[in-house]
């Protein structure tokens, strides 16, 4: 875990460290981003199929000749259904864990950026200007693993 001790920050490269530190939560910021992005396709994709699908199976059993033959395109149709939803479901996982990983990851080191700024931006002698653009690439990050 990481030390988020506003003195244990290295006093000899401060800046150098604190931009190390931003532009790797920027990453795994956009990594984040990625995964929610991929994760909200794969829930519109199956959110959608869920949908359709009683429409479909009105329209087969509306225009099939018979019963036996509206019985069995249903049947067909479903099985495709289970075969997708078997083929969404791990890359649903997969995107969810890799959005809490880097969630879990990130909230630690944007922590301790946004807690040495102050420190570093006194001791290099920033200018408001510099200060409210690095505090602007901070504000992007969550606070929390809850606050997403």
């Amino acid at each position: 875990m990481l030390s988020h001790d506003k003195e244990s920050w290295d006093a000899a490269q401060p800046e150098t460290d604190l931009e190390a530190a931003l532009e790797h939560a920027e990453q795994m910021l956009a990594s984040y981003d990625r995964a929610a992005r991929e994760l909200r396709y794969l829930y519109v994709a199956r959110n959608g199929i869920l949908v359709a699908s009683p429409l479909v199976i009105a329209v087969i059993v509306l225009s099939s000749q018979d019963f036996a033959t509206g019985l069995v395109l249903v049947l067909g149709f479903m099985a495709g259904l289970l075969g997708l939803a078997a083929l969404l479901h791990e890359p649903i996982v997969a995107a969810h864990r890799r959005r809490e990983r880097d969630l879990s990851g990130l909230v630690p080191i944007a922590r301790v950026v946004r807690d040495t700024l102050p420190v570093v931006a006194k001791a290099e002698h920033w200018g408001e200007l510099r200060h409210l653009t690095m505090r602007a690439r901070i504000a992007r990050f969550p606070i929390s693993e809850k606050s997403t």
